[in-house]
């Protein structure tokens, strides 16, 4: 989580959420599915994106959602911003004596 937050403001977001789930075990893996919901301008979740695409684990990104963020006053910014919800999952192996 910590990659997925440092990467998030790398790109100039910021977080509404970030809510781990239960761990999945599967076979040879655990899988952590992570609820996000990130503010920002559209070029910064394509850098966020691309960025997590780059990162050494492997996360993949499910059941995107981009809207309008309502909630800011437009009068006082020069970009409209974009609330981003969706679902990362990053994976780790463990020894199948461990599962």
């Amino acid at each position: 989580m910590e990659d997925i937050s440092l990467q998030a403001s790398a790109a100039g977001l910021e977080f509404d959420l970030i809510k781990p789930g239960e761990e999945i075990k599967k076979e040879f893996y655990v899988e952590l599915p992570i609820q996000l919901s990130l503010v920002g301008s559209y070029h910064g979740f394509g850098r966020f994106i691309g960025s997590i695409a780059k990162l050494p684990r492997i996360v993949t990104l499910h059941d995107f959602e981009i809207k309008v963020d309502n909630r800011q006053d437009i009068t006082k910014s020069k970009e409209q911003n974009l609330i981003m919800n969706l679902q990362a999952k990053t994976y780790w192996c463990v020894d199948r004596e461990n599962l």
